[in-house]
């Protein structure tokens, strides 16, 4: 089994409060709360977030809501990998024990279903040696931080390996 760990900041200046942005008449913080609830494969969502709105709002969703995120980690130059070390050394601290893997679900992409959600899960569990697995789609236009190359058929990299940025893939979209 897999937990599903989400995280929604608040705070976007892009589209402001684009977490609670109501599609079909629930908001995308419910929707991927709902989704992973109905996953197959997740025993437990940890939602991470900064504001007691949308901290309450997922755990009425469903969501175990550990603790409220500091303004450290809910920068708009936080990094994800910033929020999980946070959590990790939370989990240990407080001597609690989560799945082996986890799920690393996005509030901002409405349209995942527990359907790819459990396909992605069987396909990482299915492969050698894997620890880890991305999804990604066909883009026209991004930065190209952003982007992968497809390698050996099934191994991805980064498309800009060196630049100033630690991990520019990992960093907001601001950096």
């Amino acid at each position: 089994m897999f937990d599903a760990v989400i995280l929604a900041r608040s705070g976007s200046k892009k589209i402001k409060n684009k977490n609670l942005i109501n599609l079909n008449g629930i908001t995308l913080i419910e929707k991927i709360i709902y989704e992973a609830k109905k996953s197959k494969k997740i025993q437990s969502i940890y939602f991470l977030t900064d504001s007691k709105k949308y901290a309450n709002l997922a755990y009425l969703a469903g969501a175990k809501i550990p603790f409220l995120r500091t303004k450290k980690i809910s920068s708009d130059n936080s990094r994800d990998f910033d929020t999980f070390e946070f959590f990790y050394k939370w989990l240990k601290k407080n001597k609690i024990t989560i799945s082996r893997y986890f799920v690393h679900l996005r509030v901002t992409s409405p349209f995942v279903s527990s359907v790819d959600i459990d396909r992605a899960i069987n396909k990482m569990s299915l492969t050698k040696n894997a620890d880890s697995l991305k999804s990604v789609e066909l883009i026209d236009h991004y930065t190209p931080y952003k982007m992968w190359k497809l390698k050996n058929n099934q191994l991805m990299e980064p498309l800009v390996k060196n630049t100033k940025i630690n991990e520019p893939w990992n960093s907001p979209r601001q950096n």
